[in-house]
């Protein structure tokens, strides 16, 4: 019998695609004018969030047909955008349930049985994260999701139920976003609580000034990234950047 001799070779893999990247937080807070401040970006607004800021962008998308569009525009023509935004997931939802209705003949999606819709919509979701993962790789383009926050119950299977704040999307999209996503940031504010008077005249007050970035799940917020990142740093793109990997 002949005994073959295997070596067995390590091998370093590096992350070369750039991030998806999810922001949510609460209303007001400036989560657009944060993703304005990434390289040369440009929007896929779904809803009327830009305000006066002026920045590159797509028509505000009337249909989930024109975001994949505007995204097939910018894998297939020749530009000079770094980041791609889309202002926002909460509104883009509905535009999905739309388009899952139409195609299957249900005046909405809630009429569909059994749930039905909800779980198509979870193909197009996966469908949109797979054109914007071919977007990062082929012209190495940073992905930047806004979306808006819901206070709601979490019932873990060790604890009693208590609220978060959680990305505003039917639960089965997020769940497929918090497995997709690289990094999934929740903007707020920073309060303290302070306490005057004494007594029966005691009275909490509650101030907040500084806007933050939580880049860790906490029990009060879904949060994660896969680069370890710190737990929380200014609202601010670049004090968020520089915390991403080198080769990013």
């Amino acid at each position: 019998v002949k005994i073959m001799s295997v070596s067995l070779n390590t091998i370093t893999t590096q992350h070369h695609k750039q991030p998806i990247i999810v922001v949510h937080g609460t209303p007001g807070i400036g989560k657009t004018y944060f993703a304005a401040g990434a390289e040369a970006p440009i929007f896929i607004p779904t809803e009327a969030g830009l305000g006066s800021l002026v920045v590159p962008a797509f028509p505000c998308a009337a249909t989930f047909q024109d975001v994949s569009d505007s995204i097939d525009a910018l894998m297939t023509e020749q530009h000079d955008y770094k980041t791609l935004v889309i202002d926002t997931l909460s509104s883009l939802e509905p535009l999905i349930w739309k388009a899952i209705a139409k195609r299957e003949k249900f005046p909405t999606i809630e009429r569909m049985p059994f749930a039905g819709g909800y779980k198509m919509a979870v193909g197009a979701w996966r469908n949109l994260f797979n054109q914007l993962d071919d977007l990062a790789k082929a012209k190495d383009m940073r992905i930047v999701l806004i979306a808006h926050s819901e206070i709601t119950q979490y019932k873990a299977p060790d604890v009693e139920v208590y609220d978060r704040f959680q990305i505003k999307l039917h639960k089965l999209a997020m769940q497929l976003i918090h497995e997709r996503a690289d990094v999934i940031a929740f903007a707020n504010t920073k309060v303290s609580v302070t306490q005057e008077g004494m007594g029966f005249s005691t009275q909490k007050k509650a101030t907040g000034t500084s806007r933050t970035l939580s880049l860790v799940e906490k029990p009060a917020f879904i949060a994660k990234n896969r680069y370890a990142m710190p737990e929380q740093v200014d609202f601010e793109w670049n004090a968020f950047a520089q915390h991403l990997p080198n080769n990013i």
